[in-house]
C-alpha cells in the first residue's frame, strides 16, 4: 500500500529545508544583483498567496473565515512579515552563511513554546541536538 506523502514527515521536513535554503540564497543573490529584495519578497508573497489558495482548494479545505481564524492569521502575518523584513535587511550587509543560520534558529522558540504550551517533552537527545545547533551557530558566526 502506498503511503500518503504527508505521512513521511522527515522527507517533507528535509525537502522544506532544501527549498527554503535555496530561497534564502536567492534573496541574497538578488540583493547582490542590485535588486530591491523587499519588493522581490512582496511579489514572492503575493505569488505564495496564490499557490496556497490553489493548494487549499485542491485539498478541499474549507475557506470559512471566523474571528479566531482572523486573529491567528493577523498575528502570523505580522510575525512572518516583520521577521522576513528583518532577515532581508540583515542579508543586505551580512554574510548569508551567518545571517541565515541565525535567522533559522527559530526552532528554539518553537521548541520552548511547544514545551510550555503543548506539553511536548524535551528529551536528552533533543537537548543535545539544540546544544550542538547553538554551538554550530556560534562557530559559523566567528570570523
Amino acid at each position: 500500500m502506498v503511503k500518503n506523502i504527508t505521512s513521511n514527515y522527515l522527507l517533507l521536513a528535509f525537502s522544506s529545508m532544501l527549498l527554503l535554503g535555496l530561497s534564502d540564497f536567492l534573496v541574497k543573490k538578488s540583493s547582490l544583483a542590485g535588486l530591491n529584495s523587499i519588493v522581490m519578497m512582496f511579489y514572492t508573497l503575493c505569488g505564495g498567496a496564490l499557490v496556497f489558495g490553489l493548494y487549499a482548494y485542491s485539498q478541499n479545505y474549507s475557506f470559512e473565515f471566523s474571528k479566531e481564524m482572523a486573529q491567528y492569521s493577523f498575528a502570523n502575518i505580522l510575525l512572518i512579515n516583520i521577521g522576513l523584513i528583518l532577515l532581508i535587511n540583515a542579508l543586505k550587509t551580512g554574510d548569508a552563511s551567518i545571517v541565515i543560520p541565525i535567522g533559522r534558529m527559530g526552532f528554539l522558540v518553537t521548541t520552548i513554546c511547544a514545551f510550555l504550551f503543548f506539553n511536548e517533552k524535551i528529551t536528552m537527545l533533543k537537548l543535545i541536538g539544540i546544544t550542538f545547533s547553538c554551538i554550530g551557530i556560534i562557530l559559523l558566526s566567528l570570523k
